[in-house]
C-alpha cells in the first residue's frame, strides 16, 4: 500500500468507508466498479486506476481474478443445482458438496460411491463433470471414467425380469478409460464397471439390477447398496 496515494483519495472514497473498505467490498462482490464510480462520481477507469495506485497493480489484478473466479464458480454451482452441466476441479467440487453448496439431488446422492469405484481407474482425481443431477465424468492422473445412470420404469417387460438396457456409443472407447453403470431399482443401486475398450463393439448392454449372479456380466458388478 502507498500511503501518499491513500491520503490523496481519502476524501473521495469516504462515503464508502474509505478506499480499503472499497477494495474489500469489491473483492467480496458487494460492489462493482460501476457502482463505486457512480457513488464517487468518477469513471470506472478512474476507480480502477485509483485502486492500482494505492494497492499496486499486481494486488488489484489478483483480486480481480479472484472475484471473476468466484462469480464463475457461483454460476457453475447454480447450473449444477438446476440440473444443468458444469465442470470443476475435483477438490473444488468435493468442498462444495461437503458445504452443501451443491445439493445432492437425484443421482448426486451417489457421488461418494461413484468416486470410490472410479479411483482404481483414475487414481488421484483432478476434474469432474456434472450433468442432469449426476456426476457424469471423473478425470484423474491415470485415466478417466464416464458414469451412466438409469432408473427403470416399473411395469415394463424388462423391469419384470430385473433388467435395464443401456445403449452404447461407439465413441466411448476412445473418450474414456472405463465406464461405470448405475441402476437404481427396488430400493437399491447396482454398479457395474467396464473397461471402455471392451465396449467398442457393443451396441447395448442389458444389465440386471437383481439376482446379479445370474447375469453374464456378473463379473463386472462392483457394488450393490441401498439407495441413498
Amino acid at each position: 500500500m502507498k500511503p501518499e496515494f491513500k491520503e490523496r483519495y481519502r476524501e473521495r472514497y469516504a462515503c464508502l468507508g474509505g478506499i480499503e473498505k472499497v477494495l474489500q467490498d469489491y473483492k467480496d462482490g458487494k460492489l462493482t466498479l460501476k457502482a463505486i464510480s457512480v457513488r464517487v462520481k468518477v469513471s470506472k477507469t478512474s476507480v480502477s486506476n485509483n485502486l492500482k495506485a494505492v494497492f499496486g497493480v499486481d494486488a488489484f489484478e489478483k483480486i480481480r481474478a479472484l472475484r471473476q473466479h468466484g462469480a464463475s464458480k457461483g454460476r457453475r454451482i447454480e447450473a449444477i443445482n438446476s440440473g444443468g452441466s458444469a465442470d470443476m476441479t475435483y477438490y473444488e467440487a468435493m468442498a462444495c458438496l461437503k458445504a452443501g453448496k451443491i445439493i445432492r439431488k437425484g443421482f448426486l446422492s451417489t457421488v461418494d460411491t461413484v468416486v470410490e469405484l472410479a479411483l482404481p481407474v483414475t487414481s488421484e482425481p483432478s476434474r469432474v463433470w456434472f450433468s442432469s443431477y449426476t456426476l457424469s465424468k471423473i478425470e484423474g492422473s491415470n485415466g478417466s471414467v464416464r458414469i451412466r445412470y438409469a432408473e427403470p420404469v416399473k411395469g415394463t417387460a424388462e423391469y419384470k425380469i430385473n433388467r435395464y438396457r443401456f445403449k452404447i456409443s461407439q465413441a466411448v472407447a476412445h473418450e474414456v478409460t472405463a465406464v461405470i453403470f448405475c441402476i437404481r431399482a427396488k430400493g437399491r443401486d447396482s454398479y457395474y464397471r467396464f473397461p471402455a475398450k471392451q465396449l467398442a463393439e457393443i451396441q447395448s448392454l442389458n444389465l440386471k439390477f437383481d439376482k446379479h449372479n445370474k447375469s453374464k456380466y456378473s463379473g463386472f458388478v462392483v457394488k450393490v447398496e441401498d439407495s441413498k
